[in-house]
């Protein structure tokens, strides 16, 4: 995502944050098609076959270190988000449910008061799908003042707990490096895929950056990175539109809300229109090659 842009300090700092734990999943650019793909049929883009594991782990720590006591600041802060997602939107594990809505109320931040919102500036044509994103994230912020300061400096995630097998995952994953990370959460795109969950697969997307759970160079014949990962990156999202039409790709989902960015003159469109207007039709069939194979893969078979 480019950067223009004058933002209180406080924004600033929780966007350097949003950054530094998902350093590829901001990912928004101003609406073109990718560049040239470059055919090969070089051996190096030909990995092995990509099969499900029969029994995905990550592993923990071999040595859990000392849970230190919470300060009394920490309860309360601990005690108010959890407060704020008794009633869960997503997951009734409050380690999801609070990861969902921090990436939420992250892009409302961006789009609503941040520096998106002054590159859009002037721009938006639907002034009625924007009023109405603006009240969404209103709204938002006043549900979960607390989880929204907890997006900016992240430390609260320490402390939720995780009550689900794949809660305890997502948090596993979440304490090592990013280079590694995005390895194992593959594991997690399978996983997600395989259950047909939306916000699973969101949540894995957002954990591995430019995804590489499949061999794409090969589907798609191109050695061209940044072609591919435009490519799987709308591929995804028809998954997640396919599996969640009203919530994850509702009218103020981040999907619609990337999609305003790229093409201001169509904010609020239906992702699958919009994805039909403004992409060329070489486009359209590489997205409908690995759409398939990806369908595939959720439905139970094993693809190459």
């Amino acid at each position: 995502m480019r950067h223009k842009g004058w933002m209180s300090l406080v924004l600033i700092g929780g966007i350097i944050w949003f950054l530094l734990q998902y350093p590829e999943k901001v990912r928004l650019k101003k609406s073109q098609e990718p560049s040239q793909k470059v055919k090969s049929n070089d051996p190096q883009i030909i990995t092995e076959n990509n099969k499900v594991p029969k029994e995905p782990k990550i592993k923990q720590p071999q040595e859990k270190p000392t849970e230190k006591k919470l300060t009394s600041e920490q309860e309360y802060r601990l005690e108010m988000v959890m407060k704020e997602i008794a009633t869960p939107e997503y997951s009734e594990d409050p380690y999801i449910e609070t990861t969902m809505q921090m990436d939420q109320l992250m892009y409302c931040e961006m789009f609503t008061r941040g520096f998106l919102r002054t590159e859009l500036e002037g721009k938006i044509k639907n002034t009625a799908w924007d009023e109405q994103y603006k009240k969404h994230c209103a709204a938002k912020r006043n549900k979960h003042p607390h989880v929204l300061v907890s997006s900016f400096t992240g430390k609260p995630m320490d402390w939720i707990p995780a009550t689900s097998e794949w809660g305890e995952k997502v948090k596993a994953l979440r304490s090592i490096p990013f280079a590694e990370r995005r390895e194992k959460a593959t594991v997690l795109v399978r996983l997600a895929l395989r259950s047909q969950k939306a916000h699973w697969l969101q949540l894995s997307l957002q954990n591995t950056g430019i995804d590489n759970t499949f061999n794409y160079g090969q589907w798609l014949g191109t050695r061209n990175k940044s072609y591919q990962h435009r490519v799987t990156q709308l591929a995804f999202d028809h998954m997640i539109c396919h599996w969640d039409a009203d919530g994850l790709c509702g009218p103020t989902s981040g999907i619609i809300a990337e999609s305003c960015y790229q093409t201001p003159n169509d904010c609020g469109m239906p992702f699958f229109e919009w994805f039909e207007k403004n992409h060329m039709p070489g486009v359209k069939k590489d997205v409908a090659l690995v759409l398939t194979k990806l369908k595939a893969f959720a439905n139970g078979e094993d693809v190459d």
